[in-house]
């Protein structure tokens, strides 16, 4: 409403009871706070109406806080780990050194016998009455039995008793040859490379 003074016109602020809490909050901080309500923005005017300060709940906001690290920490460790399993299978696709192998395989029965191509090839002078001067005469169709294979195999060929000589040796298959001089006894191995790992890939005995 409107007062006439005078010439004077006079305009009556009408404030609501809302507008003056909030003031009063302003200016003389509030009378009672909620633990986790701990300071307040800046006031702001727009379109000449006064907007009531806006309280920052600090709880709200540290929970947002430790819920972003979360996600980053995790980011970082799922990184991290597809990282590694990259390395891995690059090494994994890597081909079997045979040095490496022919180690583990003279020296390690579990690792041997799980590095035995089924069925093997080969010639055993033992299943044989008659004697065989060269490997050609060998039949074609002879294989080893499974278990006596691996007997034969776990005789140890140390070097000061036997001879061991390289006769052929590439990328994929090693041929090695395991004798004793004027003796008659002989062994010929043969390893081939098959999905990057090596394999006994026929064997040939004769006393």
């Amino acid at each position: 409403m409107e007062i006439s003074t005078g010439n004077i016109l006079k305009k009556e602020i009408k404030i609501d009871q809302a507008s003056i809490d909030n003031l009063q909050v302003l200016l003389h901080g509030p009378e009672k706070q909620e633990s986790n309500i701990l300071k307040y923005d800046n006031a702001a005017v727009r379109d000449n109406t006064y907007v009531a300060p806006k309280l920052i709940d600090f709880k709200k906001a540290k929970m947002s806080r430790n819920i972003g690290y979360f996600i980053v920490f995790n980011f970082i460790f799922m990184l991290s780990c597809f990282n590694k399993t990259e390395k891995g299978s690059i090494q994994s696709n890597m081909p079997e050194t045979f040095e490496k192998f022919i180690q583990l395989f003279n020296n390690n029965e579990s690792f041997r016998n799980s590095r035995i191509e089924t069925p093997l090839p080969g010639f055993n002078s033992d299943d044989f009455e008659d004697d065989y001067d060269n490997e050609s005469e060998v039949l074609e169709d002879y294989y080893w039995n499974d278990q006596e294979i691996k007997l034969y195999l776990k005789e140890d060929y140390k070097p000061e008793k036997y001879n061991v000589s390289i006769v052929n040796k590439n990328d994929t298959i090693v041929e090695d040859r395991i004798f004793i001089d004027n003796s008659g006894f002989e062994i010929k191995r043969k390893f081939k490379l098959k999905n990057n790992n090596w394999y006994l890939s026929y064997y040939f005995y004769r006393t």
